[in-house]
């Protein structure tokens, strides 16, 4: 039996060098899946190294704590802040994806006023949800409103606090918004927004989610994404359902492409999770992000939405 044990106990640490190495692998088919757990991998090290001092074996003790201090470096940056102290005129930017429109605008309302949102990006935003926000208490927190509603999971709409962006408009409910709707599988919003003299790019953001049998359109959809994000001048925000965490290289291809940084990441957030948040699965990965350019982070965190299977996250921005 506890032959057994070391020999299983090796085959999983030859498992763990394998699925740690695919960090660096920008690759479609089922990679991507995979790479979405790497965290996982780094913790179920410990028990390894439990299993191997109790075993008495010291090289594989050696060999889970060295690869284990792999992984600590690779989570460090999310440990350590690089946040600046609050101003008067900061912008506090949210988003959430609301499963076909059924989270709760309730929930989402309560962290408006906790936080004192300024804009709030909702994709998989519905006409039924719509007709939930007319008149809520998020609706009046946020009243201006640009982007779409779709029946399916495509659509992605910004709530603004009044006098932000502009007049209203016929086509996506305020002035100088454009929605980029191909050849995205769901849609994309794009607006200014100005804050204590200051404008900011938003890009309201919602790429397809990989597939367990392959991931091509997924990683293609991100490589557009990152060239429309480097095509835009000035400070910039992509804030959105990303369907990808940053232990896939396309994801920080996207970031370093367009110099953008997760604020989540420099307020020392540690493991942020966001989905799964509705099963017997419990959430393991950040896929939901606020990426920033040309802004200071002050301070970032996650919050629930009943009813989504995805949390909401905010972030706290000092205007350049």
């Amino acid at each position: 039996m506890r032959r057994v044990l070391v020999a299983l106990a090796w085959a999983w640490w030859l498992a763990a060098v394998g699925l740690t190495a695919l960090r660096w692998v920008d690759a479609t088919g089922p990679v991507p899946v995979l790479q979405s757990g790497l965290v996982l991998v780094g913790l179920s090290l410990v028990p390894l190294a439990v299993l191997a001092w109790a075993l008495a074996r010291r090289l594989l003790l050696g060999a889970a704590v060295l690869l284990g201090l792999g992984h600590a470096a690779l989570a460090a940056p999310w440990l350590l802040p690089d946040t600046v102290p609050a101003g008067r005129d900061d912008l506090v930017i949210a988003t959430a994806n609301l499963e076909y429109g059924r989270g709760s605008l309730e929930d989402l309302a309560a962290l408006v006023d906790e936080r004192e949102v300024d804009a709030l990006v909702l994709v998989e935003m519905t006409p039924e949800a719509q007709a939930r926000l007319e008149g809520s208490a998020l609706d009046r927190a946020l009243p201006v409103r640009a982007g779409t509603l779709r029946s399916d999971a495509g659509g992605t709409l910004v709530l603004t606090r009044e006098g932000m962006v502009g007049s209203a408009d016929d086509d996506t409910g305020a002035d100088g918004a454009h929605v980029i709707d191909e050849p995205y599988l769901f849609d994309q919003v794009r607006l200014p927004i100005t804050r204590g003299g200051q404008t900011v790019t938003l890009l309201g953001a919602h790429t397809r989610p990989p597939a367990l049998a392959g991931s091509a359109a997924w990683r293609e959809e991100l490589g557009w994404l990152g060239e429309d994000a480097t095509g835009i001048e000035g400070p910039l925000l992509v804030v959105g359902d990303l369907n990808a965490s940053t232990g896939h290289p396309a994801l920080r291809q996207v970031k370093d492409d367009a110099g953008l940084r997760d604020a989540h990441e420099a307020s020392g957030s540690g493991w942020v999770r966001t989905w799964p948040t509705d099963g017997l699965l419990p959430a393991f990965v950040q896929i939901d992000h606020v990426l920033v350019r040309g802004l200071d982070v002050v301070d970032a965190g996650a919050a629930t939405v009943t009813g989504s299977d995805h949390a909401a996250v905010w972030a706290r921005l000092r205007l350049p």
